[in-house]
């Protein structure tokens, strides 16, 4: 049994369940899915129910707008431990995503006039400024992605995604060579060790327990 089928852990299986008529071989309208452990950049997020498909691709411009400062920074300072590295990726999202009320999305929705599962650039979110978990879990995501790239870090990274009573949600999970798993969550607020007794989700995997 995979993570994907454990209970509170399939929203990225049942997304593509529910568009099995669509998905060939793990991509989506010919891009690969993001999934937990998966490549970021390049990738198309689905949602376990109806919404926007979030293709995430710096070629289009915003991600690599807000990484380039990142990189240069690190460049400056090439001493800086990897959790100074990762906080500063939280503040860039901390900083971008201003408006973060449902309401606020679907307003942005509704003029980008996106249909549900249709691909929509994560770009339009960065550059108004509006998003919820996901938006901010796949840029976090896919800045940490190209820091590891380009060899400012070396761990691993994962847009988890998991399902609770009390709603579902997502965010940035980064693992050290060393096995230290930090969460980068702006959506909650939080930044810290998997371990964290602030940590205010449920963010553990089975595995990790």
């Amino acid at each position: 049994m995979s993570l994907d089928d454990l209970p509170f852990w399939n929203r990225s299986s049942h997304g593509q369940q529910r568009l099995n008529h669509e998905v060939n071989n793990g991509t989506y309208q010919g891009r690969p899915i993001i999934k937990r452990d998966s490549r970021i950049n390049g990738g198309v997020s689905l949602g376990a129910s109806p919404r926007e498909a979030i293709v995430v691709d710096f070629q289009y411009g915003e991600l690599d707008r807000q990484y380039q400062p990142l990189a240069q920074a690190v460049q400056r300072n090439p001493c800086a431990h990897e959790s100074t590295i990762l906080l500063a990726v939280y503040r860039v999202i901390d900083r971008v995503f201003i408006k973060r009320a449902d309401k606020d999305l679907d307003f942005l929705i509704k003029k980008l006039d996106v249909k549900d599962d249709e691909k929509t650039k994560l770009d339009h979110f960065i550059r108004n400024g509006t998003g919820v978990c996901r938006h901010m879990a796949l840029t976090a995501g896919a800045l940490i992605e190209r820091l590891i790239d380009e060899g400012y870090l070396t761990g691993k990274i994962s847009v988890d995604r998991n399902d609770i009573p009390a709603g579902a949600h997502a965010w940035a999970r980064y693992t050290s060579q060393k096995g230290e798993v930090i969460i980068i969550d702006p959506s909650l607020k939080f930044f810290g060790k998997l371990n964290d007794p602030k940590a205010c989700w449920p963010y553990a995997r089975p595995e990790d327990k």
